[in-house]
């Protein structure tokens, strides 16, 4: 089973963008995915934001792929674990709320998240 970390915005949204990140789950969950949603540490409650984001940074470094919520390019938290992301070679993913399609965002390279046995394939 592959690992996947949830990123995209929280900072600011309304109920930190909650809806978003628990519906991507849900659905990564269902294709056989393990998800790790940042939004479900320390069990939801806010916690001050250089603790959160180092647990995020170590997150990242340790998972198979990043998916990405829409509106990941106006956060700071979700660039950042982007860039770490990219300097480790860890590939990444945006995530379409409608289709549940994720397209590879690294390497000019456009892959799709793959149904059933939590595999990354390449779209045909």
């Amino acid at each position: 089973m592959k690992s996947i970390y949830l990123a995209g915005p929280i900072t600011g949204l309304p109920r930190g963008n909650r809806r978003a990140f628990s519906t991507a789950a849900r659905h990564l969950r269902a294709l056989g995915y393990y998800v790790v949603d940042p939004r479900a540490q320390n069990g939801g409650r806010t916690i001050p934001r250089d603790l959160a984001m180092g647990w995020d940074v170590r997150s990242v470094v340790t998972v198979d792929a990043l998916v990405f919520l829409p509106g990941w390019r106006h956060s700071v938290g979700a660039r950042l674990e982007y860039a770490v992301a990219s300097e480790v070679g860890t590939p990444c993913y945006e995530y379409d709320q409608e289709r549940g399609v994720g397209r590879r965002i690294r390497d000019g390279v456009e892959t799709t998240l793959s149904r059933g046995a939590g595999r990354m394939a390449a779209a045909s």
